[in-house]
């Protein structure tokens, strides 16, 4: 991916989410944990879903989202 413009700040407290599209369905068992980790300017950040009863039965998308970010994150 690349940067929409110039410099974005990061809200501290604020989530970083992903929407991963897949071509076939895929299956994440209730509970279960799966995670990406992504690159915000020099700082990786764990993005995490956890399974549910609807992706237990098969998805064709799983959103992955961050805990909180710290202070004085941007991207550049």
């Amino acid at each position: 991916m690349t940067n929409p413009a110039a410099v974005t700040h990061v809200v501290k407290g604020g989530v970083l989410s992903l929407t991963v599209q897949f071509s076939e369905t895929v299956k994440l068992s209730e509970g279960a944990l799966a995670s990406v980790t992504a690159l915000v300017g020099t700082t990786e950040v764990t993005l995490r879903v956890t399974g549910t009863a609807t992706t237990a039965g098969g998805v064709t998308s799983l959103t992955f989202a961050s805990a909180g970010l710290p202070a004085g994150m941007l991207d550049t």
